[in-house]
């Protein structure tokens, strides 16, 4: 998939702790990274 201002990933989780088909979890290297982020609402592109 492709994130806007994120770039390029993959799915590597589908736990139980997002909630909605509207919702994903991004990963970062490090918990700054991560809040520096914070919540978002963006348009992905997803390839199957």
């Amino acid at each position: 998939m492709y994130i806007p201002g994120y770039g390029y990933g993959r799915v590597e989780d589908t736990g139980g702790a997002i909630k909605g088909p509207t919702r994903i979890d991004l990963f970062y290297g490090s918990h700054q990274q991560a809040l520096e982020w914070g919540r978002r609402k963006v348009s992905v592109k997803v390839w199957q």
